[in-house]
C-alpha cells in the first residue's frame, strides 16, 4: 500500500507584471516560479537549494499561500489549498509554518516571547490557560527558559532569537516546516546548534521541512532528497546522496564545484560557474541555463528540455545529463 505524499505541487507558477513609464503600461512578466512539481512524504526533509534569485524563497511561501501563486495547484493532506476558503485556509495552517531567514526582522521588537511565540493560540481562539502551557511547553522544547518568556526579542543572541522563531513555528502542532534559509543569518557557531536542534525535532515531532538553503555542504548531512532550482525551474531532483555521489545536471556539478568539500577534493575538480543569473524577465530561450553551460549543444539553444525520470528516484532537465554522467563529467560541447 503507497501512501499519498504529505505536499503535491503541480506545476506552480508565480508570475509579476512589470509596469512603466507615467502610464504604467505593462512591459514584460517576472517568471519567478516556473511551473514546479514537487512532493514530500511524512517526515522526509526536501532541500531546496540554488543561487540567490532563483525563486527558491519565492516557491517556500506559495506553498504556504503566503504569497498567491498565478497558477498550479498545492495539496497538503490531500486538501487543495487553491479551492480553500479563508477559514478552511486558516485551519489548515495549523499544520504548516514557516521558519524566517532573518530571526531579527521576522520578530515584532514590541512583543514579549510569550505574545510571538503565543500569538498562533490567540490566533485559533484557544484559551488563556492553553496558551501558557502551550508557550511553556514550546521553550523547553527548543532549549530556552520559562523565565524568557517575558523578555523581549532584542535581550537574545542571533541563536536564541532563532529558537524563539522555531518555538513560534512549532505552536499548534504543525506536520509540515518551511525553513527558509534558517540559519544563514547565523554565526558559523551556532548554526550546527540550530540544524542539530531542528533534526531533533523532526524526530521527536516527526516533522516533513521544506529546507530551502545555498550551502549545499549543510544540504549534504541534512536532507534526505534535494532539489535544484534555477530561474525558476527545478532542473535536478535526486535522493541527497546519489546527487552528491552522480550529479546529473551541469548546474548541479557547478554548485557542487562552488561548495567546500569536508575531503578538500572532490567537488571542487568539476568545472565551477561561470557567468551571472540571467534576469527572469527576459530568460534565454531553450535550456534557460544554455549561455552558462560548457556542454551546451544547438539543441539545447532552440528546445527546452523535460524534466525526465533517469530512475532510482533521479530526474534532470537535461538533453545529454546520461553523456555527461557517463563521462564523468568530461564531456565536451558537441556541435549540431
Amino acid at each position: 500500500m503507497t501512501t499519498a505524499p504529505l505536499l503535491e505541487v503541480e506545476g506552480l507558477q508565480v508570475h509579476y507584471p512589470v509596469h512603466r513609464g507615467p502610464l504604467q503600461r505593462r512591459v514584460g512578466t517576472v517568471r519567478a516560479v516556473d511551473g514546479v512539481d514537487l512532493t514530500l512524504a511524512r517526515g522526509e526533509t526536501l532541500a531546496l537549494v540554488g543561487e540567490s534569485g532563483c525563486g527558491k524563497s519565492t516557491l517556500g511561501r506559495a506553498v504556504l499561500r503566503l504569497e498567491e501563486p498565478t497558477a498550479g495547484r498545492v495539496a497538503f493532506e490531500g486538501r487543495d489549498l487553491g479551492a480553500l476558503g479563508k477559514a478552511e485556509l486558516r485551519d489548515a495552517r495549523r499544520r504548516m509554518r514557516m521558519i524566517f531567514q532573518d530571526p531579527q526582522a521576522s520578530l515584532n521588537p514590541r512583543f514579549r516571547v510569550e505574545d510571538i511565540v503565543g500569538e498562533a493560540y490567540d490566533i485559533h481562539g484557544l484559551s488563556r490557560q492553553e496558551r501558557a502551557a502551550g508557550v511553556r511547553e514550546l521553550l523547553a522544547l527548543v532549549g530556552l527558559s520559562p523565565e524568557h518568556a517575558r523578555r523581549f526579542p532584542h535581550e537574545f543572541s542571533g541563536g536564541q532569537r532563532q529558537r524563539i522563531g522555531i518555538a513560534r513555528a512549532l505552536a499548534l502542532h504543525p506536520s509540515f516546516v518551511v525553513c527558509d534559509e534558517p540559519v544563514s543569518a547565523l554565526d558559523v557557531s551556532v548554526q550546527a546548534q540550530v540544524v542539530n536542534l531542528l533534526l531533533e525535532l523532526q524526530e521527536k515531532l516527526g516533522l516533513a521541512y521544506l529546507f530551502i538553503s545555498h550551502d549545499l555542504h549543510l544540504v549534504e548531512f541534512f536532507a534526505d532528497r534535494v532539489a535544484v532550482m534555477y530561474l525558476g525551474r527545478i532542473v535536478e531532483t535526486a535522493p541527497a546522496k546519489a546527487l552528491y555521489r552522480r550529479p546529473r545536471h551541469p548546474y548541479t556539478r557547478a554548485l557542487l564545484a562552488a561548495s567546500p568539500s569536508l575531503d578538500g577534493e572532490g567537488h571542487h575538480r568539476r568545472a565551477p560557474l561561470q557567468g551571472e543569473l540571467p534576469s527572469p524577465l527576459a530568460p534565454p530561450p531553450g535550456c534557460t541555463f544554455h549561455p552558462r553551460c560548457p556542454f551546451a549543444v544547438d539543441r539545447c539553444r532552440a528546445e527546452a528540455p523535460p524534466l525526465r525520470d533517469l530512475g532510482d528516484g533521479v530526474a534532470a532537465r537535461c538533453w545529454r545529463a546520461e553523456e555527461i554522467e557517463a563521462t564523468g563529467g568530461l564531456l565536451a560541447p558537441a556541435h549540431a
